[in-house]
């Protein structure tokens, strides 16, 4: 039996890095992974960059750009020696030719007297005809931009530090652990320098600046300066509106510099119940979305075709998102924490994703070795030591007295159970190919829904074992179930019918509602306990339906069978 384990929130931004350490360690037969030596870097005297807007003479009265957004501190000559962050390299889907540029630097805010440098580096994605292009840079404006010829792409992890040395130098360092490069570049600036100010941002370059790309969501994970979070060193935000349409908003910045930027308010997710889905866009792109009238959010990240990406609501506000990268990898992004765990995952298979009401998370999937493996911030990636069946997805819930539990279907084809109440073969077959659904009540116990191997619906739990549902489900369909407030359970599943059905503690009805063949509905408890279904009707349209609403349409396309929606409220 495994320990069972509980993290703080607070400490998810500040542990990334040595998450990163950590999972490297544990991949289980990683795949997609580049190791490359550091490569020459490129002088572009056509792409320089006088990017920066930003005011000469101090700390502007007014936090909004024309073409940054992200937190800056300014503390006077000399005040600062370094800045340092880590962030997830979105993806862009380049509907039209524009750039986006995420950086950490220093003087980017200079006061009277100077006009000196800007000491940057970070990455960069240009759309051309359609297409981005990917690239790491460093800076000492005024001079020109000069690019690294290293390997970058989306979903890479990246870390990018400025130091000013006693010497006079900086460091310019820029890491991609996902591609195995580093590039650390020491380098005289060509004009007196203040370090005054020190800058974590997206930017839209140029003068005057260009487009920004839709970057959808962002988080910069441990942003600091001169080694402390910067929280201490009254960070303030700073608001982008492109004149060419675009804008960019950053969150509010936690004690451990972690803040998220969103593109426009496409990604703002705030509200309940929280939804995410696969798109029917080229790009396979993740998004996510929130109350009516469903106007969605891009991710900005992509998302592996024939899996399903799982939400769950953090108990402060906020969410988490897991999901599976086109590379087969497991990445995590949300409000309080963005890291690509570079841990391998099966093909055709999601993760599952649960808060605990106590602070942190938890994430479970099926590894590329066959195997369920759990992911945290701090812990990295931990095997369980169970095979899975092949092509199946685990369920976790977090306990309402601490710590979790995972249903799963094991290679032998029963329903297993495995976490801090119980691990064990429950000795119940199961239809092959469908995953089972756990949710748990305010009481700390947990039911467990899934198909049978004879086709009907089945529940379970400690009390009773397993009891048999008088429905049959759509072959190669699971259940999902979620906990009321009021007590009991309600489950959604396909009906042979192609039909949404559900049963439970509140009703037990057919919703004559039609759904996207080999797809499965999401459910969440919401308040005034009554439940939301979320699913892919046979339209192609992300559905929403409640008892009081019946079934309402986003009007958003889905990516088609065998991908489905998680909610969480």
């Amino acid at each position: 039996m495994r320990l069972p384990r509980s993290l703080s929130i607070a400490l998810l931004a500040v542990t990334a890095l040595v998450a990163g350490s950590a999972v490297a360690q544990a991949t289980p037969s990683l795949r997609s992974q580049v190791s490359v030596g550091s490569q020459p870097a490129i002088h572009l005297p056509g792409r320089s960059t006088p990017d920066k807007q930003r005011p000469l003479g101090g700390v502007s009265t007014n936090p909004n750009t024309d073409n940054w957004a992200g937190y800056e501190v300014n503390g006077g000559i000399g005040a600062y020696t370094s800045v340092t962050s880590n962030w997830v390299q979105p993806y862009v889907p380049c509907a039209s030719d524009d750039i986006v540029s995420l950086w950490v630097g220093l003087d980017g805010e200079q006061g009277p007297g100077i006009n000196g440098t800007i000491e940057q580096t970070g990455t960069r994605v240009d759309c051309s005809g359609g297409s981005p292009h990917y690239y790491a840079w460093y800076e000492m404006f005024p001079n020109n931009q000069v690019v690294y010829g290293n390997p970058l792409g989306a979903g890479d992890n990246i870390t990018a530090t400025v130091t000013a040395l006693a010497d006079g130098q900086y460091d310019l360092y820029l890491r991609d652990i996902t591609q195995n490069w580093v590039e650390s570049t020491d380098v005289s600036p060509p004009e007196p320098t203040q370090n005054s100010s020190a800058e974590v941002v997206a930017e839209a370059p140029g003068n005057p600046p260009v487009p920004l790309a839709d970057f959808g969501f962002l988080g910069f994970n441990g942003s600091a300066v001169n080694g402390q979070s910067l929280t201490a060193e009254g960070a303030q935000p700073i608001y982008m509106q492109d004149p060419e349409g675009g804008s960019a908003t950053p969150s509010a910045i936690n004690a451990a510099g972690y803040f998220t930027v969103n593109y426009g308010g496409t990604a703002n997710i705030a509200g309940t119940p929280l939804i995410a889905y696969q798109a029917s866009s080229p790009g396979n792109e993740l998004v996510g979305t929130l109350t009516p009238p469903y106007s969605g959010g891009f991710m900005g990240q992509t998302i592996e075709r024939n899996t399903t990406p799982s939400i769950t609501a953090l108990p402060g506000g906020g969410f988490e998102e897991a999901f599976q990268t086109i590379h087969n990898t497991l990445v995590v992004i949300g409000t309080e924490f963005s890291f690509n765990s570079q841990l391998g995952m099966a093909g055709n298979t999601s993760p599952s994703i649960a808060a605990s009401p106590n602070g942190g998370f938890e994430v479970a999937f099926q590894a590329n070795t066959g195997e369920l493996w759990y992911f945290t911030p701090t812990g990295g990636g931990v095997p369980e030591g169970a095979s899975m069946a092949s092509g199946t997805s685990p369920s976790i819930t977090a306990l309402a007295t601490g710590g979790y539990e995972t249903a799963f279907q094991g290679s032998n084809g029963h329903l297993m159970e495995a976490g801090t109440t119980i691990t064990w073969d429950a000795d119940l077959g199961m239809r092959s190919g469908t995953s089972p659904a756990i949710a748990s009540s305010a009481s700390g116990t947990f039911q467990v829904a899934f198909q049978a191997n004879t086709g009907y619906l089945y529940e379970q739990t400690m009390a009773t074992g397993g009891v048999m549902q008088a429905y049959q489900m759509a072959s190669s369909t699971s259940p999902a179930i979620a906990a009321l407030s009021g007590g009991g359970y309600e489950t959604a599943f396909q009906g042979t019918n192609g039909h949404l059905m559900e049963v439970g503690s509140i009703i037990n009805w057919d919703a004559d509602l039609g759904m996207m063949g080999s797809t499965n509905p999401g459910i969440t408890g919401i308040p005034g306990n009554t439940f939301e279904v979320a699913f892919q009707a046979n339209t192609g349209y992300l559905y929403t339906q409640t008892m009081a609403a019946g079934g309402l349409s986003t009007f958003v396309g889905m990516a088609g069978s065998n991908t489905s929606p998680a909610i969480a409220d």
